[in-house]
Formats: structure tokens, C-alpha cells, sequence
């Protein structure tokens, strides 16, 4: 098994229309291309299939337009994940649908954590330097084994009704083992 968390500070929004939403979705993967770039870096099983003197596992890498997206949890690994997500956000204890309802943010959120199924889900302009190959967590997120949420009042004094504060704990484990998810 594996075991990371990710973190994300800022608006979710729910999937209400087109308008933004594709942008809105690729601002949260950013926040975790980043995060992921850090783990498959610093994570010893990883950063050893990185050395090009170690025999490497095929990584899946899926192109979508400009973009190469390398996904964690893949099930060319046989791997699934068990999300627990802890949010922050607007409204008093209980108040769960204040800033639009939640199964709408959440589907947002779980989009952002995987890639893309179509060019028309990504924006316009063409991935860095830095985001090459781009990372995420899902390959789909039907891979996703089970979801626990958790949410409690944001305690700041200026705070929009769509700001959020996220830590999401990840545990990446296989449904048998392969030569592919050796790693895991």
C-alpha cells in the first residue's frame, strides 16, 4: 500500500453549466500536478524507477491534446484508491450544502483528481515545461475504491462561500499483484 495526502486551498465550485468549468478543473489539477510531480520525486520506490539505470515498470503516460498525464493509480497496475476527504469550508456544523451542493463540488474535485477523457476538457493554452509529463492521481475515477467526507466550518473572518480548505488522504493499494504494481 501507499499512503499520501494532498492538499488545496481556494474556491470548489459545483459542475453547474459550462462557464468555467474547464478552467476551474484544470486550476485544481495544477495544485496537484504539483504535489504528485513532489511525491513521484521524493517517494523511494518511484524515484528509483526514474533512474534510467533501473529497470522501469511501463508507467501508463495518456495523451490528451498537448498534455501527457502519468496518473498514480491506474488500472493497468491493478490499483484502486481510498479516498478520505477532510474539507474546510463556509457555513456552520452541519450546514454541508452552503456553497453549492456538495455531490456537484465533489464531482469537480474527483474530475481535477483524474485525467481528462477529452480535449475539450482541457484549456486552451498548451502545458510548461514543468508539466511534463503532467501528473495525477486517477487514471479514472472509477478507480477510486471508497470516498469517506468529512467537513467542518472554515474559522476565518473574510472567507467566500466557495472557499475551501482540503486535505485529502490517499491509499493506494492493489486488487492483485503484477510485475506492473510491484511498486505500490
Amino acid at each position: 500500500m501507499l499512503h499520501l495526502t494532498l492538499f488545496y486551498q481556494g474556491q470548489l465550485r459545483a459542475q453547474q453549466g459550462r462557464c468555467g468549468v474547464t478552467e476551474h478543473k484544470h486550476e485544481l489539477r495544477t495544485a496537484f500536478h504539483y504535489q504528485l510531480s513532489e511525491f513521484w520525486r521524493k517517494h523511494p520506490p518511484l524515484k528509483a524507477f526514474e533512474n534510467p539505470v533501473v529497470a522501469s515498470p511501463n508507467f501508463v503516460v495518456k495523451n490528451v491534446g498537448p498534455f501527457r498525464f502519468k496518473p498514480l493509480v491506474s488500472s493497468e497496475y491493478a490499483a484502486v484508491a481510498d479516498i478520505n476527504l477532510f474539507m474546510l469550508r463556509a457555513g456552520a456544523t452541519g450546514e454541508i450544502l452552503k456553497g453549492g451542493d456538495i455531490d456537484n463540488r465533489l464531482k469537480t474535485l474527483f474530475d481535477a483528481l483524474s485525467i481528462p477523457s477529452q480535449d475539450n476538457q482541457l484549456p486552451s493554452q498548451a502545458p510548461g515545461d514543468d508539466q511534463v509529463p503532467f501528473y495525477c492521481l486517477l487514471e479514472d475515477d472509477r478507480l477510486v475504491s471508497s470516498v469517506r467526507v468529512e467537513t467542518a466550518p472554515l474559522l476565518r473572518k473574510d472567507i467566500e462561500p466557495l472557499d475551501v480548505v482540503l486535505f485529502i488522504q490517499v491509499t493506494v493499494k492493489t486488487t492483485h499483484v503484477t510485475r506492473s504494481n510491484m511498486w505500490i
